[in-house]
């Protein structure tokens, strides 16, 4: 049981890193529109200080 789960995590893992591809700024940052209205419903401390980091990094791209 233990040995299929491992298998099929590895092919997962596998799938993951073949299908991976390189996001750039504008893509991350459409990313995190659509992802934002869920993470304000519930935020965590963690989520409000990510969100915080990620507009001081664009601000200081932006100058």
């Amino acid at each position: 049981m233990v040995e299929n789960f491992t298998q099929s995590e590895n092919e997962v893992q596998n799938l993951l890193t073949q299908n991976e591809k390189v996001m750039t700024d504008e893509d991350i940052e459409n990313e995190l529109k659509l992802q934002l209205p869920k993470m304000l419903l519930n935020p965590s401390k963690k989520c409000i200080a990510n969100i915080m980091a990620y507009s001081k990094q664009m601000e200081k791209r932006k100058a």
